[in-house]
């Protein structure tokens, strides 16, 4: 079968069956072709059919090895695995090494695993961004993502939808995230005592953008968080649908003890009213 070229792979026409029927020098040709194709989220597409659907029994490590350094120079973003963890079984995991941002929703998404075998996957260490959202667990069930060795590369982690009251120091007290920049705890169900356990995690000495939107944030959350001397790089803050109050902002600005803060996002709130949803503070 004559190998498609990769403006035509890229628009859809090569289906899983089409793939499994070329011949070995066919795909090798493909591989090449693609290599060659400047970084987009629709290259990135065809990469992801071709690692899915690379045919059973034939090794995928070859390819992955091939493509480690180039796709490695793309953005991580572009890199991004969506609401399928099919990568993590045994006969494609491999391709889990060039995968920058894993993104699963809901506990069917990992497919059986937990999140303890997924931070003991052995190709995880290359990722630089993590997503669950809505991932039926308890803050215990959390606690590996913080303390995995395979994670140093972090750079985003996102915990969406996910309930911690309460067990905030237990799912995020570990010390291994040290490349973290942005963490994403919305919906949480927070409180201030949650705020004071999250001041004390190792990862607030390290991370520049905090969204803590949608949670139930009183005035006395609010003191506790924007007065806390342990957050030294955070630049951006979002406390958006917080139900925060103007006057509780205008009473604890002035004892603002986050110096490298930058901006707050206040959309959604009383506060928005009077400051407007993003309130530059330098």
């Amino acid at each position: 079968m004559d190998v498609l070229s990769h403006s035509e792979y890229l628009a859809g026409f090569a289906d899983a069956a089409a793939l499994k029927r070329w011949s070995p020098e066919d795909r090798r040709t493909l591989l090449e072709r693609l290599l060659a194709v400047p970084a987009s989220r629709a290259a990135w597409g065809a990469w992801l059919e071709l690692l899915f659907h690379w045919p059973t029994g034939e090794s995928i490590e070859p390819v992955v090895a091939r493509a480690a350094a180039p796709l490695g120079q793309w953005d991580w973003r572009i890199r991004r695995l969506d609401h399928n963890a099919a990568v993590l079984a045994r006969d494609r995991g491999v391709a889990l090494a060039l995968v920058g941002m894993l993104v699963l929703h809901r506990m069917e998404d990992l497919h059986g695993f937990t999140v303890r075998a997924l931070c003991e996957h052995p190709y995880i260490a290359g990722l630089r961004g993590l997503r669950l959202h809505r991932v039926e667990t308890f803050a215990q069930g959390l606690a590996p993502l913080t303390r995995s060795e395979s994670l140093g590369r972090l750079e985003s982690l996102e915990l969406s939808g996910i309930r911690l009251a309460g067990g905030v120091s237990e799912a995020l007290g570990g010390a291994g995230l040290v490349a973290l920049k942005s963490l994403q705890l919305n919906s949480a169900d927070l409180a201030a005592a949650d705020l004071v356990a999250l001041a004390a995690c190792p990862l607030a000495r390290v991370v520049e953008a905090l969204d803590l939107s949608s949670n139930p944030f009183t005035a006395q959350a609010l003191d506790v968080l924007l007065t806390a001397e342990a957050f030294p790089r955070l630049k951006r803050l979002d406390l958006s649908h917080t139900g925060l109050p103007a006057d509780g902002l205008a009473e604890v600005l002035p004892r603002l003890r986050l110096p490298s803060l930058e901006s707050l996002r206040l959309a959604g709130t009383e506060a928005a009213d009077r400051f407007g949803e993003v309130l530059s503070l330098k």
